[in-house]
């Protein structure tokens, strides 16, 4: 082995010095008969992992195939190793590579499936992307005999026309069936959109249930995802208590909705800027807040603190100069005290009830700053929405309340699946005639 990889490392360099002379117009090294990029089997295998890591590059980053093509990203390739110089590809070629790796991913992915000992739950989840582009993603999950759990994406496919359950219905059912798992699969996995009660009962149809060689029992085998059943009682809670505005869709839910962190809702902006326009010395209340909500009132601080570099700079150095005065009022009575790191308030996205806890736990953290902000003597945009006592209070039992967000995190394993699930096809496991060991 360790001779093998030396001869590489020799060819490789061979190669180098090759492409060197080439393009110095020199005369060609001693020894360079065999290249690594020649027709010889360590050659073919370099270029082979060169394509391949490639493919794989321009895929996972969703880059354009157009990059190849790239004159700085080409002369960086060469710079790195000049003897690619003859194997660099054109956008056409790198497509036609892709598809093919496809084909027989595609081919592979059968085998696997149809091989495996134990039972499938089908996910599925129709989306419409940002051009307006309506797809439907399928996903299968099952338990390994070293009782993993596993999972993957098994076709992604535009949807045209309406997303009706029975249009989902044939997609899923053609893919079933393309694949051989008609008689693996266990579970249906959706979330409680109304559609997906056809989906269920067309999909049967489809399948040819019920039949001695299919498991999978419509009735019993269609698992809500329980993520999404969280998220509608949140969301009721959250619009009874005034927290989000009236008139929200409680119905939508984002797939990551669970993946969303503390980072993600630092980096959300508004929709609008109309706090931009708002007068930093007028006392004028909006019309759209309602004052009874203490979530409202932090919304729209939020809303103006990030509607201005300069806004933002004021509520920094506000909340630094609370820190010093509390870190000199500590050292004056001996008492340790860790200052906190600044940072900016969150703005929250209001069909995400995980952001509002984001939200409000910052604000709950930055609270002596946003009362500054709301007495600030020059500054009177704030003062309509400043907090009570039993504001603050109303705040933290609300964050107490949505705490719970972390328990929804731990119901997916990855994307897509939840924990009903999976118990799901452990059970299932155990009765398959599959390893129990």
């Amino acid at each position: 082995m360790q001779d093998w990889h030396n001869a590489i490392w020799v060819a490789a360099e061979q190669a180098d010095e090759l492409a060197r002379s080439r393009a110095n117009n020199t005369n060609f090294p001693a020894g360079a008969k065999i290249s690594i990029l020649g027709s010889s089997e360590v050659g073919e295998t370099y270029v082979d992992v060169f394509y391949k890591k490639l493919v794989q590059w321009i895929v996972m980053r969703n880059h354009p195939f157009t990059e190849i093509e790239d004159e700085d990203f080409q002369d960086f390739l060469l710079h790195l190793k000049p003897a690619l110089s003859d194997h660099l590809i054109q956008a056409d070629a790198l497509r036609n590579r892709i598809f093919g790796h496809a084909g027989a991913q595609r081919q592979w992915l059968k085998s696997y499936l149809t091989s495996i000992p134990g039972l499938l739950a089908i996910a599925c989840d129709a989306w419409t992307s940002s051009n307006r582009i309506a797809f439907l993603a399928i996903t299968a999950s099952w338990i390994t005999d070293q009782w993993k759990h596993e999972e993957t994406l098994i076709d992604f496919r535009e949807l045209r026309g309406a997303h009706t359950g029975q249009n989902m219905a044939e997609e899923v059912a053609s893919v079933i069936s393309e694949l051989g798992i008609k008689d693996k699969v266990l579970a249906l996995v959706s979330d409680n959109a109304s559609n997906n009660g056809t989906l269920v009962a067309q999909l049967a149809n489809a399948l040819g249930c019920p039949s001695s060689q299919i498991r999978w029992d419509s009735s019993k085998g269609h698992i809500w995802c329980l993520p999404h059943v969280i998220h509608l009682a949140v969301m009721a809670l959250l619009l009874g208590i005034n927290a989000i505005p009236a008139g929200t869709d409680v119905q939508s839910h984002i797939d990551d909705d669970t993946l969303f962190t503390e980072e993600d809702a630092d980096n959300v902006v508004a929709e609008d800027d109309r706090e931009a326009h708002e007068d930093d010395g007028v006392k004028k209340i909006d019309p759209m807040i309602n004052l009874k909500s203490a979530c409202n009132k932090i919304r729209k601080i939020s809303r103006i603190v990030w509607s201005s570099p300069q806004r933002i700079e004021l509520f920094k150095t506000l909340a630094t100069q609370i820190e010093e005065d509390n870190e000199r009022q500590a050292k004056s009575r001996n008492r340790p005290y860790i200052k906190k790191r600044i940072k900016n308030l969150v703005l929250d996205v209001v069909t995400r009830w995980n952001s509002l806890y984001y939200m409000l736990e910052r604000a709950l953290e930055f609270q002596e700053a946003i009362d500054a902000l709301c007495s600030h003597h020059k500054v009177n945009i704030y003062h309509p929405y400043s907090l009570s006592d039993s504001d603050w209070a109303a705040v933290a039992q609300i964050c107490g309340w949505l705490k719970f967000r972390g328990a929804t995190q731990k119901m997916c394993l990855q994307k897509g699946f939840c924990s009903r699930e999976r118990v799901f096809l452990v059970s299932a496991r155990f009765g398959s005639g599959g390893s129990q060991a």
